[in-house]
């Protein structure tokens, strides 16, 4: 089919669009979260200590020494 227009001079229509878009959104979550954490640890603990020990003795020693001798000669 062929279109035949009304009128002898054809106008050519110039569409302008212009959209105003508002965009409301409103933006419900529900957030079910089931978290099962199944931990299997090995741990292998290696300690190595280094130990300084200083000692400073100071010794009063104040010895009576006392030796007694039961001697019995036969």
């Amino acid at each position: 089919m062929t279109a035949r227009p009304k009128l002898r001079a054809q106008r050519t229509h110039h569409t302008l669009l212009d959209l105003n878009l508002d965009l409301n959104m409103d933006l419900k979550l529900d957030l079910n979260l089931d978290l099962k954490l199944d931990l299997n640890l090995d741990l292998d603990l290696k300690l190595k200590l280094d130990l300084k020990l200083k000692l400073d003795l100071n010794l009063d020693l104040n010895l009576n020494p006392k030796l007694y001798l039961n001697l019995k000669l036969e």
